[in-house]
């Protein structure tokens, strides 16, 4: 990933209710280059990544066809994308996601 996931799609998380996720990963030559892991149900896509050298080349693009695949929903939505990463923002947007939802994480710090 150019940026980690959040914690609640972070492995630990994932892992916990992993009956409830399907994934897709691609190869090349024996190396993962690609992953994407979606919810069963809801369509939820928690995780989606391809190595730096491979983007541009239709792997996350085969990567959600496959993932659309998995998955009973009749839609497909990506949970907590990071405003920071531009690349998987553009590459969504190319895809036809929409924002349909802009929320902010809120912290407070107490003294000790």
């Amino acid at each position: 990933w150019t940026y980690p996931p959040s914690w609640q799609n972070a492995k630990d998380a994932v892992c916990a209710i992993a009956r409830s996720f399907s994934y897709t990963i691609v190869k090349f030559d024996g190396n993962l280059i690609g992953y994407g892991i979606v919810d069963k149900i809801k369509g939820d896509i928690v995780q989606l990544a391809v190595h730096p050298q491979y983007r541009r080349m239709g792997v996350a693009t085969e990567i959600l066809l496959d993932l659309s695949k998995q998955t009973k929903s009749l839609e497909m939505k990506v949970i907590n994308v990071d405003e920071r990463d531009q690349a998987l923002n553009i590459f969504l947007k190319k895809m036809k996601f929409r924002v349909f939802v802009k929320q902010y994480e809120m912290r407070k710090y107490f003294s000790v």
